[in-house]
C-alpha cells in the first residue's frame, strides 16, 4: 500500500512510526523544510519530500506517485495547506484522510477568534506578553503598541525565522529559538524571566503541549489569550481510525495471558538498553524520570543529549546483561535482539525485546505520570493500537484534572472579552 502523510506535525510524526510497522507499507511525507525532514524517523520504507507545495504541484505529485491514501496530518490552524490537499485530491480522485489533532477545553481563558483580534485586546492591556504562536502570523503582532519591548515571542531555530524575526523588529532577548513542545517547567521560567501577564497560544492539544502553557501560565499569574481554531469543513479521524481503516483488524484468538500491573521501584536498578533507534529513545527517555541507572548500548550514540546515562560504542556482546536488574532488547536486528533474550533467560533476568511479544517478561506501558501519579496502560501486548487509544484519553482526563484543580489565580477577568468593531 502506498501512503502519501503530509506530516509537519508531532501527531504526524507519530503516525509515521505506527505505519511504519505495518510492512506492506511504502510512505511519502511532505514537509515545507530540512529541518521538519531531520525530525522524521529514518527509514528504507519512507521517502521525504521537502518544500512547499501549491495545488498544482500536489495533484502532479499524487500522480507520480499512485498513492493508495493521502493522509493530511498538517497543523489545524493551516488552513491553507488543508484546502490545497483536498482540492488536490478531489481533483486526482486520490482517497484523503485529515488526521484530527484532539482539541482540549481550559478554562478561564481569553478566547479570540484570530491573530488580528489577539493584536487588538492585547492593545486594551498593560503588560509584557510571551507569543507562543509561531513565526507564520507573527507579523500581525506588530500592531500591538509597544511591541519591540512587551512582546517576547517563541519561534523554531531556524536562520530564516530568525532574520523574518529581526526584520519584523524582534531581536535579542526578546526572541526564544526553540523546538517544542516545552514541559510545565519551562514554560513557566519563560513566563517568570519574561515578567509576562499575558501569554498567547493556539489550541494545539496534546501534541503541542498546550494544557503545559495553561498550567504554567496560572502558576506564573499570568492569562491566557487563546486563538480558536478555523473550523474544520470536513470529517476528520483520530490516529486510531486512520489506521483501522487501512488496516482492518482480522478477527484474533482470546488472549491466553494477562499481565498483572505490579508497580516497581526503580531507584537505583541497574537498567541495560541494547539499541538505539526510536523505540530504544523512548523507552530511555521515560526511564530517566524513575531514578534508574541507564547503560545503552549501541554503535551510535542517539541519546548524547540526555546526561545521565552510561553509553557503549558496539553493538551486543554475551555477558553484557550480567548485573542489569531489567533488560530491553530493541535494535534493529532479530537475531541479536533475540540472542539477548536467550541470554537473559539463562540467567533470569526479566527482559523487554521490542520486536517479539514472546520473548518478553514484562511489557513496557503507554505511561502518564504528573507528580505522584504514575499510570501505566497495557494491551498484555495483543492490541497496542487499543492501549495507546485508551492512554490518550486518560492523558486528556489528566491534563484537565490538573488544569483545572489548582487555585483561581486573581486579576481582571477578561474571558468574555470581544473584539471591536
Amino acid at each position: 500500500m502506498r501512503l502519501l502523510v503530509f506530516a509537519g506535525t508531532t501527531e504526524g510524526r507519530e503516525l509515521l512510526e505506527a505505519l511504519l510497522a505495518h510492512r506492506e507499507t511504502d510512505l511519502t511525507a511532505c514537509v515545507a523544510t530540512q529541518y521538519g525532514a531531520g525530525l522524521l524517523p529514518k527509514h528504507p520504507r519512507l521517502h521525504v519530500q521537502v518544500g512547499r507545495l501549491d495545488e498544482a504541484a500536489m495533484q502532479k505529485l499524487f500522480r507520480e506517485t499512485l498513492v493508495s491514501y493521502v493522509i493530511d496530518a498538517t497543523h489545524p490552524y493551516a488552513a491553507e495547506a488543508t484546502e490545497n490537499i483536498r482540492q488536490a485530491c478531489a481533483a486526482t480522485q486520490t482517497p484523503y484522510l485529515r488526521l484530527l489533532r484532539q482539541s482540549q477545553s481550559i478554562p478561564h481563558t481569553i478566547h479570540t477568534g484570530n491573530v488580528q483580534q489577539a493584536a487588538e485586546f492585547l492593545n486594551t492591556v498593560e503588560g509584557n506578553v510571551l507569543v507562543t504562536t509561531g513565526s507564520k502570523e507573527l507579523a500581525a503582532f506588530t500592531a500591538v503598541r509597544e511591541y519591540p519591548q512587551r512582546l517576547f515571542v517563541r519561534v523554531l531555530p531556524v536562520p530564516d525565522v530568525l532574520k523574518q524575526c529581526e526584520e519584523l523588529g524582534f531581536s535579542g532577548r526578546h526572541i526564544f529559538a526553540m523546538q517544542g513542545p516545552f514541559s510545565e517547567e519551562l514554560n513557566l521560567a519563560m513566563l517568570r524571566q519574561t515578567e509576562a501577564k499575558w501569554l498567547v497560544t493556539k489550541e494545539s492539544g496534546t501534541a503541542g503541549g498546550f494544557a503545559e502553557k495553561c498550567r504554567a501560565a496560572q502558576r506564573a499569574g499570568a492569562q491566557v489569550v487563546l486563538i480558536g481554531r478555523p473550523d474544520e469543513t470536513e470529517a476528520g479521524y483520530s490516529q486510531l481510525q486512520i489506521l483501522q481503516k487501512l488496516f482492518p483488524e482480522p478477527q484474533t484468538e482470546p488472549v491466553k495471558e494477562k499481565y498483572f500491573p505490579l508497580f516497581v521501584s526503580l531507584l537505583d536498578k541497574q537498567i541495560v538498553v541494547f539499541g538505539g533507534g526510536m523505540v530504544a529513545r523512548r523507552r530511555v527517555q521515560a526511564l530517566l524520570a524513575f531514578g534508574c541507572r541507564i547503560t545503552v548500548i549501541a554503535p551510535e550514540n542517539s541519546m548524547a543529549e540526555w546526561g545521565d546515562i552510561q553509553w557503549i560504542a558496539r553493538g551486543y556482546e554475551p555477558g553484557d546483561v550480567c548485573g542489569a536488574d531489567f533488560v530491553f532488547a530493541a535494535t534493529d536486528h532479530r537475531e541479536t535482539n533475540h540472542a539477548v533474550f536467550t541470554e537473559c533467560r539463562k540467567r533470569k533476568i526479566p527482559v523487554n525485546v521490542a520486536d517479539c511479544k514472546e520473548e518478553c517478561d514484562f511489557y513496557f506501558p503507554a505511561l502518564l505520570h504528573q507528580g505522584p501519579l504514575v499510570i501505566g496502560v497495557t494491551a498484555s501486548g495483543a492490541d497496542h493500537r487499543k492501549a495507546a487509544q485508551i492512554a490518550a484519553r486518560l492523558r486528556d482526563l489528566q491534563d484537565a484534572v490538573f488544569a483545572t484543580g489548582k487555585e483561581e489565580h486573581g486579576g481582571t477577568d477578561h474571558s468574555h472579552w470581544k473584539p471591536g468593531k
